[in-house]
């Protein structure tokens, strides 16, 4: 069945590909056609991108995203806001550690993988558009999985604590950070409902019939 279904979607590509259409887009796109001396490298010799600064500025670009300084696009996110909120990303940057640390441990391996696999769509991308949410899409539930592992790791920690006084500090501690929770989940809506419609960046990235459906939809 699953032979068969690569097929089916494979077979209308093919036209694509011959035309050489389907590969249009990634050379335009490319952080290759932008980075002097490599317009026309072909083969291995586009590899030697890895050599060069706008490439490890586009690596260093994404992995700050997160928590730093995120897509300046208005329609992939509040421009310049880190991608995540600040209690989501602190999560996610101890489940980084976490896996460095346990690298051992599957689920954080796979995590860390899934991460940088799905990064890759950014990092080779143009370097002025760094970092690029978009592109980069399918790094979300890699983040999701380093966030949660990482509150498993810490609900498993305080399940260790002999002394009930300690546990239920704690545990104290826990609801005071839940409290931080929601009130960083009020700052996301207030992101999408209140300051996005009204932030030029956003406005700018989208055209009228796009901006019309999301306020309809909104």
């Amino acid at each position: 069945i699953l032979a068969a279904s690569a097929f089916a979607v494979f077979i209308p590509l093919v036209p694509a590909l011959l035309q050489g259409i389907y590969f249009s887009r990634n050379k335009s796109a490319g952080i290759w056609a932008h980075v002097p001396g490599f317009e026309n490298a072909e083969g291995f010799h586009k590899l030697a991108i890895v050599l060069t600064r706008p490439f490890w500025s586009n690596v260093g670009e994404h992995l700050l995203m997160f928590l730093y300084l995120g897509d300046g696009n208005g329609r992939h996110n509040m421009p310049g806001w880190p991608q995540l909120e600040p209690v989501l990303g602190t999560f996610f940057l101890l489940g980084v550690l976490l896996a460095i640390l346990k690298w051992k441990d599957r689920r954080f391996g796979l995590a860390a993988i899934l991460g940088g696999v799905m990064l890759q769509g950014g990092i080779w991308s143009i370097p002025w558009e760094a970092p690029q949410g978009y592109r980069s899409l399918g790094a979300i539930p890699a983040v999701a999985l380093l966030a949660a592992l990482s509150v498993e790791h810490l609900a498993s920690a305080v399940s260790l604590l002999k002394s009930k006084t300690l546990t239920m500090a704690v545990l104290a501690a826990l609801a005071g950070l839940i409290a931080v929770i929601g009130f960083s989940g009020s700052n996301a809506y207030r992101e999408y409902f209140d300051y996005g419609p009204r932030d030029q960046g956003v406005w700018a990235g989208y055209d009228t019939v796009e901006a019309h459906i999301g306020t309809v939809l909104r």
